[in-house]
């Protein structure tokens, strides 16, 4: 079984996707596929949310999945 280790020390945003998992911590969103491999790391500046927290961050997901 494939796991994905978190720092319980850190602020983690975890959001899914269709059959992504993302997870925003310290500027940096990891994209996990459906199997739990790193498929990418995007270095994201978050200055003021606009929207709330988790549909800014499906949003972000879904432009790194296009990318």
């Amino acid at each position: 079984m494939t796991t994905i280790d978190l720092n319980v020390d850190k602020n983690n945003q975890i959001v899914c996707y269709n059959k992504y998992i993302g997870i925003l911590n310290e500027k940096n969103l990891k994209l996990y596929n459906s199997v739990g491999e790193n498929i990418t790391d995007i270095s994201v500046d978050i200055n003021t949310a606009i929207f709330s927290s988790n549909i800014y961050i499906k949003a972000l997901l879904g432009a790194a999945l296009v990318q």
